[in-house]
């Protein structure tokens, strides 16, 4: 496909709705960062993403001096390790370094929350905790509806959950 201004190689796919009507326009870098003030600093290569996103952060705008580098507190992996290997350690380290991997995860994903599946060894955990954030919700709408007996049950179920998860 070719660029619809200059007619060179179309890299740039925008899908834009004007009036309710769909508008497709393909445009090549070139093209899209003068006529939208597009960025493209690191560009990952789709045969080979892992070095795509390990080049990624090496860019400035994505990872922080490491040098005062603090380690994840459950596996004990650093920004450096993840920078050099392009895998993350834990699930904890998402929550340790989120500031620097959600820009990568969003630009990647294009969300940065997890909606996939969660490896064996931390299902548990993580069912432990969807139950638990479920259970708050719910005794929060009890108490906004004075269901106060259903309320102090599930303040009870929460706390019960949260036992369980400490050990």
């Amino acid at each position: 496909m070719e660029c619809e201004i200059c007619k060179a190689k179309a890299t740039v796919h925008i899908t834009r709705m004007e009036n309710g009507v769909k508008r497709e326009m393909h445009l090549c870098e070139k093209c899209a960062k003068e006529k939208f003030g597009f960025i493209f600093k690191v560009k990952i290569p789709s045969n080979n993403t892992m070095k795509g996103i390990i080049e990624l952060m090496k860019d400035e705008t994505y990872s922080a001096k490491t040098e005062n580098d603090t380690s994840c507190p459950e596996c004990g992996m650093s920004f450096l390790e993840f920078s050099e290997t392009g895998r993350i350690g834990c699930p904890a380290c998402y929550s340790h370094f989120n500031e620097r991997v959600r820009p990568i995860i969003q630009r990647l994903h294009r969300n940065d929350r997890h909606v996939g599946k969660v490896p064996g060894k931390y299902e548990e955990r993580h069912h432990l905790e969807n139950t638990i954030d479920r259970c708050r919700m719910e005794m929060d709408k009890a108490v906004k509806n004075e269901e106060f007996e259903r309320a102090a049950e599930l303040r009870d179920q929460i706390k019960r959950l949260e036992e369980m998860q400490a050990n």
